[in-house]
């Protein structure tokens, strides 16, 4: 009977989570490999735009089971092409803030200068087939843009 009572509060104990900092599951669709295709972003006023330099964002994302992600940054070349730049490294997590409505995700990224961590920090990240938007709301009182997204595929 010991070893039953054991067993239950085992696996009792392995099922309990604690959501206030987010979560990670494997089954999450936001992990694999992403290679951005298209990015823009809608003004305050509802007209949109999509950027025309394609090496401008972060080409190919990488997020992985224990919470870790890549984000490979490739810059253009004279030539109208993209070289390979640099890896920026950070961590995800799937979470919800009362002070950052429609925001699903915690991307924290390491190393990355002048950048205000609250604007892209929390983006809101919805999934279709194999495709994932990735969308910043501008929150600046000063700004003309009221959201800018990046779309990519999975690989």
């Amino acid at each position: 009977m010991k070893k039953l009572i054991l067993v239950c509060f085992i696996l009792a104990s392995c099922s309990i989570s604690d959501d206030s900092s987010g979560t990670i599951e494997s089954t999450d669709q936001i992990i694999g490999n992403w290679t951005i295709i298209e990015s823009g972003g809608t003004f305050d006023d509802g007209e949109t735009f999509k950027e025309d330099m394609p090496c401008s964002n972060a080409q190919i994302l990488h997020f992985f089971e224990d919470g870790f992600f890549d984000s490979e940054i490739w810059s253009g070349t004279s030539d109208g092409g993209c070289e390979f730049d640099q890896v920026r490294k950070g961590e995800w997590l799937s979470t919800t803030r009362a002070d950052k409505p429609g925001s699903n995700y915690r991307l924290i990224f390491y190393e990355i200068p002048r950048v205000d961590d609250e604007e892209i920090g929390y983006p809101k990240i919805t999934f279709s087939g194999n495709t994932m938007r990735v969308e910043y709301s501008d929150t600046e009182d000063t700004s003309i843009i009221d959201y800018t997204y990046r779309t990519y595929v999975r690989d």
